[in-house]
């Protein structure tokens, strides 16, 4: 089993024995199903808690829920980010415009950080986790990179649960050589970014 499946596997069963003895199979299927759907990464693994605790309250109980999103907050914390994990790639401020592509509409949005693995977008109308997108960033001036990507994860302008702007996380998919190292030279050229 891989280390996402465990942590899947995990929160749907701290979830379960929350929810087994006071909600409907059919409520905890439904919260059970944001788990699964979240993408492997640790924040759509809290964005998935938001969701769910945010449903606890609506239909069972404010102090259950509460209750569930800080047991799904602390096995988040202690399984997806293990004591002395560092991030796969360094992440920098890019306070820069880039356009977004999404479903034949361009969207012109400003950016927050960088890496070579993704970015994060600041909108107060994210798309939805998995939706894939098209971005092209200018890291220097007369130089533009094309890449794909996937929404890992959104901050609604309401949500008060991330110390970042509303906004969306992407995740970038198969980029070619080329903008890779356009993206690491422009990287390596500035400053680590304190993580959120």
């Amino acid at each position: 089993m891989s280390q996402d499946a465990e942590v899947k596997a995990n929160l749907k069963r701290i979830l379960r024995g929350h929810l087994d003895k006071v909600a409907s199979p059919v409520f905890v299927d439904k919260s059970l199903a944001m788990i699964d759907d979240s993408a492997d990464s640790k924040e759509s693994f809290m964005a998935a808690a938001v969701r769910i605790s945010r449903r606890i309250a609506l239909f069972i109980d404010k102090d259950m829920a509460q209750t569930v999103y800080d047991s799904l907050m602390t096995a988040i914390v202690k399984i997806a980010s293990p004591q002395g994990a560092r991030r796969r790639f360094k992440r920098v401020t890019f306070c820069k415009k880039v356009q977004l592509r999404h479903a034949g509409e361009v969207h012109e949005l400003d950016s927050a950080n960088l890496s070579e693995g993704g970015m994060y977008l600041i909108t107060k109308a994210p798309l939805p986790a998995g939706s894939e997108v098209e971005i092209t960033l200018p890291p220097e001036v007369g130089k533009s990179i094309c890449l794909t990507g996937v929404v890992v994860y959104k901050n609604d302008p309401f949500g008060d649960t991330s110390k970042l702007p509303p906004g969306m996380a992407i995740e970038f998919k198969e980029i070619p050589d080329e903008e890779t190292q356009m993206l690491r030279s422009y990287i390596e050229r500035v400053p680590a970014q304190a993580a959120f």
